[in-house]
């Protein structure tokens, strides 16, 4: 008897793990139910790696490998086996590390899996964007939506929207061919008011 306490008996679609002892793992034991999405966290030497590449999958491929003939298995690179009293229920299994011959710094799991169009069309036909502020979904608007959603929420007031320039009439006036009388023409002909330096 170690004087270890018992772990609870597992489910028999489980992944259990005894006794691992990989790196920085020490005489661990631990249940994993299969077809859930687990995520290992810690600080750096924690064992995160230890756990998923060099124990769960170095096993899973382990015995995956162990399924060929003899003389498959020789073209195979083998995977050392990992130090565990028991390892019982691990799949076939198959690793994405952020390691890779690819030394480009813009490479993604996406772009190594080869999923990222599928992921940007995804959001792009199906996502919803919302606002961090207020909560609510952002849409395009037109004139008149706009001015439909103010005449709803704010009966009977009169509303001037408006917008922050991000440059000077000065600014505007050099980089542009916008002359002086244009801009007054526009004060005069669009804009119910026009607000300077603020």
């Amino acid at each position: 008897m170690t004087g270890r306490p018992k772990a609870p008996k597992a489910n028999l679609r489980d992944i259990e793990l005894r006794g691992v002892a990989v790196h920085n793992l020490q005489n661990i034991d631990i249940d994993f139910q299969h077809n859930q999405l687990i995520a290992f966290c810690g600080v750096s030497g924690s064992g995160k790696t230890s756990l998923a590449l060099d124990t769960l999958y170095a096993e899973g491929q382990r015995r995956y490998i162990e399924s060929f003939s003899a003389y498959t298995r020789q073209f195979l690179d083998r995977l050392e086996k990992p130090t565990a009293t028991s390892l019982t229920g691990i799949p076939p299994a198959v690793a994405v590390t952020r390691k890779t011959t690819n030394r480009n710094s813009r490479s993604t799991i996406g772009t190594a899996t080869e999923t990222a169009n599928y992921l940007r069309l995804l959001f792009a036909k199906i996502g919803t964007i919302v606002c961090p502020q207020c909560v609510r979904t952002v849409q395009q608007d037109s004139a008149e939506s706009v001015a439909k959603e103010l005449t709803l929420t704010r009966p009977n007031v009169r509303c001037m929207v408006g917008f922050t320039a991000t440059i000077n009439q000065q600014d505007l006036l050099r980089e542009s061919e916008v002359t002086d009388s244009d801009l007054s023409d526009l004060i005069e002909q669009s804009l119910a008011g026009f607000l300077e330096n603020g």
